[in-house]
């Protein structure tokens, strides 16, 4: 089975990107059980790398601003035996990805690897237009997530009725909606850095309830995508006593 990149982007901030990063790590780590390599490019405010660190199986920080970032981007993807990367941008990365977005492209490419874009909106004009920036030099796949805790209904008219929609879906693409979480739970997750599962661990009865709800909304809306099987990972070499690796240990 190859390589799975996913790169979550969107450009505007504050359109839910890092809680869709957090949603999509949950997945595919505890449903899906797949191995993850988190991928944190907002350097400014990791939420998803300090929220999700201790349980998906490796981090790197990365600063794709500047080319050596995306060095370390490329040279973590070859060397990693994660089945799984979730690379989570910062604010304003149309204008780092038009200048770095090809190596990208190149070294999923080069090392056999599917890579899937997905593109957080919100139910603003300026959304669509970062988007249809995007896809004036990125001739690939896109999956547009409709974050409904803009537009509640859903419909997201302005996407819909644009020709940006029957560009997305000529490329294979098209919408898929981002469930809505209660502010307060997400408050939690992402300005404590919480982890879904690790907030179910200690949260009362009605909140485990709607979390375990949300998450399984976030399936329904990932599935599409990215499948529902369970990834089989092949089995690690076991380290010998006197020289194997701390369990649970991150890169850095």
């Amino acid at each position: 089975m190859n390589k799975t990149i996913v790169y979550v982007g969107g450009n505007k901030g504050g359109t839910g990107k890092s809680l869709v990063a957090i949603a999509l790590a949950d997945y595919m780590k505890h449903k899906r059980g797949a191995s993850v390599l988190l991928i944190e490019t907002d350097i400014d405010n990791p939420d998803v790398a300090k929220g999700m660190g201790s349980e998906v199986d490796a981090v790197v920080t990365a600063d794709t601003r500047h080319e050596d970032g995306w060095r370390t981007i490329l040279n973590t993807l070859e060397s990693s035996p994660s089945s799984v990367t979730i690379i989570n941008a910062g604010a304003r990365d149309l204008d780092t990805l038009r200048l770095y977005g090809e190596y990208l492209r190149m070294g999923a490419e080069a090392i056999g690897a599917d890579l899937i874009v997905l593109w957080v909106i919100s139910h603003e004009r300026d959304s669509l237009v970062a988007l249809r920036n995007f896809l004036q030099f990125h001739t690939g796949t896109v999956w547009v997530v409709g974050n409904r805790f803009f537009e509640e209904a859903g419909t997201f008219a302005l996407y819909h009725d644009s020709k940006l929609r029957e560009d997305i879906e000529r490329r294979g693409g098209g919408l898929v909606l981002f469930p809505i979480l209660p502010r307060s739970l997400a408050f939690a997750i992402k300005s404590d850095r919480t982890s879904p599962a690790s907030l179910i661990g200690k949260a009362p009865l009605f909140d485990r309830i709607v979390l375990e709800r949300w998450r399984n909304l976030c399936t329904d809306a990932f599935v599409p995508i990215l499948g529902n099987e369970r990834r089989v990972e092949a089995p690690a070499p076991s380290p010998s006593p006197a020289t194997g690796p701390t369990p649970g240990r991150k890169s850095e």
